[in-house]
């Protein structure tokens, strides 16, 4: 009895701890980096599926410069930009290629990759099916060639990597090319996931795969145009394929975040629902969002959502003046987020629970965000019902790149270490910018964006979620463009600079003690830039980094 009474207490004991600790939890995770950083953050063991292509390329005699081929120039030897000729079949292999008589300038073809500085050099082969010439070229050094396979070296990450076909047999052309690292060879069709890959993201709690969706630009509407394994190339408008995107989730026992096509019917978003069931570790929940960044006019989505919803709504809110198509915006976007969360919550059935369905809004504008929760014009109202979750994206920094700032932070990008060092100062304390916000930055992102949206979500009894998040320095939107390469260099350094890890521990606090719970990091793994630093790691072969290292530590908590 003394045993059982003891057993009883220590079981509650253990309740009370657990609870404790999921209270005090800090979850965090990250967007994949884009698609065209895939030859960066390296994710798959076949490097094919990185590849850019293909690129129409014609014969130019460099010696003599003269053209080979008819029309062929110095300027368009490697890229004829004649795709529209090109004979591809429905996984985007090349079936035939046009004779030097034809009308077309190009005669073969070629997929490249860009190689990272911290690429492994070594030992490759490449294989392939069907029959033609076929050619490695870059910093290679080939060690043999046979029917279906060539052996080689890279040597150099300066020339990348080419894949040439030069001829192809229209009754077995070129088909299933592979590019693996030698000691791969054996295990890569059963392994589509890099090891290495896995490893650097499996602490992180989820994964946002947006960017690897191309969800800003896909042009997907029916089931039968989604991307799937045998599609010769991941980085195309169609994205990387949802089987290689739910193995990652799974493989780094991570709740995996998908944002649904923007032009995808309902037969698409039920398949993608079933899909993801099927492939899904029980255990695992899966965030889902309509789209990305409705509310944001640089992208489709938006100019379609504001058609759309003026048509179907024209006399409402005419009150609200220039914020009359926001408003409008906001209630066709809660509408079609419920209509995607009623599906997938069908599609998994008694497992619903496991799906976390989520509006997003602009953090600086809370009413739009309380108007796409609440969709008052819909006959889905309130659309918050049946959701999970209410995100935003609390970056800090942008405030810093404002044109009315422009000249002072010019002035810091040609002062060297003096410059960086009053940037720094602005991003943590404030006080160095003329006007600039008090407290710095990240208070200003805590005053901005975090506080409002806390309220949001309580008053429709959601989590806050961040489903993009870290520093933004980066500016892309007129009038507030960056072009200057002094500032884009300074904002590199400061990114890839150890003070950027404390700003960061300072942030992801903030965050916490505002009530915001899960926050995904924009973005991964990739090689900075000037004009693409958010990554928080540089390489998968990178060890750590001020911002990885920061992540990491919150996340233990």
């Amino acid at each position: 009895m003394r045993l059982l009474k003891f057993t009883s207490k220590l079981l509650f004991l253990l309740s009370l701890i657990s609870i404790a600790i999921s209270l005090n939890a800090a979850p965090v995770g990250f967007n994949v980096s884009g698609i065209y950083k895939l030859n960066s953050s390296l994710p798959f063991t076949d490097l094919f599926k990185l590849s850019q292509g293909w690129y129409t390329s014609c014969e130019y005699d460099w010696q003599t410069k003269q053209a080979i081929d008819p029309g062929c120039t110095a300027n368009n030897s490697f890229n004829t930009k004649e795709q529209d000729w090109l004979d591809i079949d429905a996984n985007g292999w090349v079936r035939s290629l046009p004779l030097r008589s034809e009308r077309p300038i190009f005669t073969s073809v070629i997929s490249s990759i860009n190689l990272p500085t911290h690429f492994p050099l070594g030992s490759y082969v490449a294989l392939y099916e069907g029959e033609g010439d076929i050619r490695v070229e870059g910093g290679v050094i080939i060690k043999s060639q046979s029917q279906g396979r060539i052996a080689f070296d890279i040597t150099t990450v300066k020339k990348g990597l080419k894949i040439r076909i030069k001829t192809t047999n229209p009754q077995n052309y070129i088909r299933n090319i592979h590019l693996i690292a030698a000691r791969n060879e054996s295990s890569f069709r059963h392994n589509r996931i890099n090891p290495d890959y896995i490893s650097k993201v499996r602490p992180f709690n989820a994964i946002r795969f947006m960017p690897w969706q191309n969800s800003k630009n896909t042009t997907l509407i029916n089931w039968s145009e989604r991307p799937t394994l045998n599609h010769s190339h991941y980085n195309t408008n169609k994205g990387v394929p949802i089987e290689i995107m739910v193995d990652v989730a799974n493989q780094a026992n991570a709740d995996p975040w998908f944002s649904m096509p923007y032009k995808a019917n309902d037969d698409f978003i039920r398949n993608f629902a079933r899909l993801v069931k099927q492939r899904l570790n029980h255990g695992r929940k899966v965030y889902v969002e309509y789209s990305n960044e409705v509310w944001n006019a640089l992208y489709p989505v938006h100019h379609m959502a504001a058609r759309q919803a003026i048509s179907r709504w024209p006399s409402k809110y005419k009150e609200k003046a220039g914020l009359r198509k926001q408003y409008l915006i906001a209630n066709w976007y809660g509408e079609k987020s419920a209509k995607t969360c009623q599906i997938w919550k069908q599609e998994f059935g008694t497992q619903s629970g496991r799906v976390i369905c989520v509006i997003a809004s602009f953090a600086r504008t809370p009413d739009i965000g309380r108007e796409a929760l609440a969709c008052p014009l819909s006959s889905y109202a309130p659309c918050a019902s049946g959701m999970g979750a209410y995100a935003v994206a609390p970056y800090f920094g942008d405030n810093v790149a404002l044109i009315k700032n422009r000249a002072q932070v010019k002035q810091w990008a040609h002062s060297g270490e003096a410059g960086l060092n009053k940037l720094f100062n602005e991003l943590d304390h404030g006080g160095e910018l003329n006007g600039g916000p008090a407290g710095g930055s990240i208070q200003l992102a805590y005053e901005n964006g975090m506080k409002g949206s806390i309220q949001v979500a309580r008053e429709f009894g959601l989590e806050l979620v961040a489903y993009e998040a870290g520093q933004h320095l980066k500016r892309d939107d007129p009038p507030h463009t960056i072009r200057d390469p002094a500032i884009k260099q300074m904002f590199l350094k400061a990114n890839l600079d150890p003070r950027m890890g404390k700003l960061y521990t300072k942030y992801l606090n903030t965050w916490r003690q505002a009530g915001g719970g899960l926050l995904l990091h924009f973005y991964g793994i990739a090689e900075s830039e000037p004009d693409t630093a958010f990554g928080m790691l540089e390489s998968v072969y990178s060890a750590n980094s001020p911002k990885y290292n920061a992540l990491l530590n919150y996340s233990r908590q």
